[in-house]
């Protein structure tokens, strides 16, 4: 490694003050616009205060800001506008004998990261920078560019992929919110299978309840009346190292967003009184306080045994009055989450408690049309979490593939039409 990084790009502190051009629309690199969408913003120079960089198509730009978090943006969006970013970024620019795409992927690598961190200094932990010229020393291995657009092409194939992926994930997860609101306000005409026609378009189908205006055929009731068993705590024991020979515990922190149960770093328990806390088929536990209150997880019996931890509520459901999948994407409702809102924040610390779940009213249709609507969602959600899992293995394949080609591992034959 007798070269650096920059031997192969320099950075670029070319300014501008775009408030000097208010009616000039410009393409805005900006970490809020990173940090929400991974896409620079349109802005008029007016909106845009102090200096920016003024950067080249073509351009990377890393952030200095806080290096435990990968920001690395390559600036090839199809677009007239001038480009500007914020001085938060690093601007560099590509030598001759460098390809921006390959080095868009080679400035995300760990390695190097951990490097910046080490150069990193702040007056507090939240806000670190590195030096940028730093960055330009770092000792690089990088083959010639031939080699480099190869390596570049294959990875913006993968990440072509992902995109893909991600937009269709994204499609379904649009299309299920919309089908949640129709289902839990209009319901399905289980005669029919189609929904019943909005309040606006048919009065007569509906009734007023403390919800609101819901179907005449529904009841409005709390939930713990529909429940063998309502408002169990979890256990109050320590996690301990994952074991084979002990029960896997589920805490709050176990159940991801979408209320699947994280099956990575899991814990296991280890209490004579475990058994009492194992979850059967049919329970639902409610997250009780915190950031996360009102996460709820629907046991799945192939995610093996669980014992629920005390900060989560278990509620069993009576399937004679209410279905647990039906309870399950009620909470994943506008209403659902509007109510956890209102009674998290009547006290300074957020939470629920399991008698105050047990009064939450829901809409209740009987259990053939809670079946349908229920099996509705499940189409709906399948094709999230096939697609998700796709997601999953091609980052994965991604990453293994970073590690292999920019480190050297595997070796690039610019005249192969494919490496796999």
């Amino acid at each position: 490694m007798n070269k650096s990084i920059k031997d192969y790009l320099e950075i670029d502190k070319k300014g501008i003050q775009p408030n000097f051009f208010p009616n000039e629309a410009f393409c805005y690199y900006s970490l809020p616009d990173f940090d929400l969408n991974g896409k620079p913003s349109i802005a008029l120079g007016r909106e845009i205060e102090s200096n920016k960089f003024l950067i080249e198509a073509g351009s990377l730009l890393i952030s200095k800001l806080n290096p435990r978090i990968k920001r690395v943006w390559l600036a090839n969006h199809e677009d007239e506008k001038r480009r500007v970013s914020s001085t938060e970024f690093v601007v560099l620019r590509p030598k001759e004998t460098a390809d921006s795409t390959y080095f868009f992927y080679y400035l995300q690598q760990d390695n190097l990261y951990k490097q910046l961190e080490s150069n990193a200094i702040g007056s507090t932990n939240s806000h670190v920078r590195f030096k940028p010229e730093f960055l330009t020393t770092i000792k690089v291995d990088i083959p010639k560019l031939r080699v480099q657009q190869k390596i570049a092409k294959i990875l913006r194939k993968v990440d072509g992929q992902i995109e893909k992926t991600e937009a269709i994930i994204a499609k379904y997860k649009a299309i299920k919110q919309g089908l949640m609101q129709d289902l839990f306000t209009r319901g399905i005409d289980v005669a029919t299978g189609k929904l019943r026609p909005r309040y606006q378009d048919a009065p007569e189908l509906y009734k007023p309840s403390p919800l609101g205006m819901i179907p005449k055929e529904w009841d409005v009731d709390i939930l713990a009346n529909q429940c063998f068993r309502s408002g169990e705590y979890g256990i109050n024991a320590a996690s301990v190292p994952f074991s084979h020979s002990l029960p896997t515990y589920l805490r709050i922190t176990d159940i991801t967003d979408e209320g699947k149960f994280a099956k990575e770093d899991k814990r296991s328990v280890n209490s004579p009184e475990s058994s009492k806390y194992l979850l059967s088929i049919g329970d639902i536990v409610f997250a009780r306080t915190g950031a996360t209150v009102g996460k709820t997880y629907l046991y799945n019996p192939a995610d093996g045994p669980l014992v629920f931890a005390g900060f989560l509520i278990k509620f069993s459901p009576d399937p004679a009055l209410l279905l647990s999948s039906f309870l399950k994407y009620y909470t994943e409702t506008p209403a659902y989450l509007n109510w956890v809102q209102v009674m998290s924040m009547r006290s300074g610390q957020p939470g629920i408690n399991g008698n105050e779940y047990g009064k939450m009213l829901l809409p209740l249709p009987d259990t053939d049309e809670q079946k349908a609507i229920s099996k509705t969602l499940n189409a709906n959600t399948e094709i999230i979490d096939k697609e998700t899992t796709n997601l999953k293995k091609l980052q994965q394949l991604k990453k293994g593939l970073m590690s292999d080609l920019l480190s050297g591992k595997v070796r690039v034959q610019v005249d192969e039409e494919a490496i796999c």
